[in-house]
């Protein structure tokens, strides 16, 4: 069993418009036996989040190589922990070097890992988690905060009182929501709709992928910022269906999928993402397939 990844970002129409820059970033490499994936989206209100974005992705990834195989061991609990603490260590330095704002670090994060003794994805924020089975079947999990207010890491470095108030004032109301849809032979399933209170929500919510899974099902899993949602004319899953839709795997697989849906598929609709876009993706290669497109 071998694992690739790849990732890219686009900026949206109306930060193109406006003279923004892309406030989204998406990473991905391999650590040892672990592949990993990661996508940061920047506040457009905040500062110089296309900044933030870069170091919370840049952060995440040096936190995991950090970690090294210990990521995807049985105590998932701990890994998230490690890295969330090792990534608020580095980021507070690079802060400090740079002399980095508060505002400028309002981004989210998003990030998978996988190896042969199986994976996760943890969610801080909003966004669009993606697993492709060997038999071409799509679960997409949709993360979206109410108010249009997600859940910004650099919010645990001071009072998180401003964020629990924009979402009423109580930690225990229901702020975040998750749905679940399966992608089979062009059908659409809806499978759930859950909402999750703010206090679960800040802790980030944790996908498990489990070793067997990985063994026999499993071929992508890819991680979507919210950009996924804002394409012109077409709908999130379908938007996700396309960019996970590869043609050729070798080499940059994704950015090579994205240029091709942002300059011919989704334009065909519309101006097509009017926000800006990131994913980042891992591919499990079986022993059956070799080493093929």
């Amino acid at each position: 069993m071998k694992f690739h990844s790849d990732d890219y970002f686009h900026i949206g129409h109306e930060h193109v418009v406006a003279g923004k820059p892309c406030q989204d970033y998406a990473l991905s490499g391999l650590s040892g036996g672990v592949a990993y994936a990661t996508v940061s989206d920047g506040c457009s209100t905040g500062g110089n989040t296309d900044v933030g974005a870069r170091l919370v992705a840049l952060s995440a990834a040096k936190a995991i190589h950090t970690l090294g195989d210990a990521v995807t061991g049985p105590k998932r609990d701990y890994a998230v922990e490690a890295i969330v603490f090792h990534q608020q260590t580095i980021l507070n330095e690079v802060k400090t070097l740079l002399s980095v704002t508060r505002n400028d670090m309002l981004a989210t994060c998003l990030y998978a890992v996988v190896s042969e003794r199986g994976g996760f994805v943890h969610v801080r924020g909003d966004g669009v988690v993606a697993f492709v089975k060997r038999n071409g079947s799509i679960l997409l999990h949709r993360f979206d905060w109410a108010n249009n207010t997600p859940f910004y890491p650099e919010y645990l470095n001071d009072d998180v009182s401003s964020f629990v108030e924009a979402h009423g004032g109580v930690e225990d109301a229901h702020a975040l929501t998750e749905e679940k849809w399966l992608l089979t032979n062009n059908e659409c399933k809806h499978i759930s709709t859950t909402t999750h209170s703010i206090a679960h929500g800040m802790g980030g919510m944790l996908i498990d992928i489990n070793q067997e899974v990985v063994k026999n099902e499993l071929a992508y899993v890819a991680v979507f910022t919210d950009g996924v949602e804002a394409v012109d004319g077409m709908d999130w899953k379908e938007a996700a269906a396309h960019l996970l839709d590869f043609k050729n795997t070798a080499g940059v697989f994704a950015k090579r999928r994205m240029i091709r849906f942002v300059t011919k598929e989704a334009t065909a609709r519309g101006v097509g993402p009017s926000d800006d876009i990131a994913y980042a993706a891992i591919r499990v290669e079986h022993e059956s397939q070799g080493g093929a497109p």
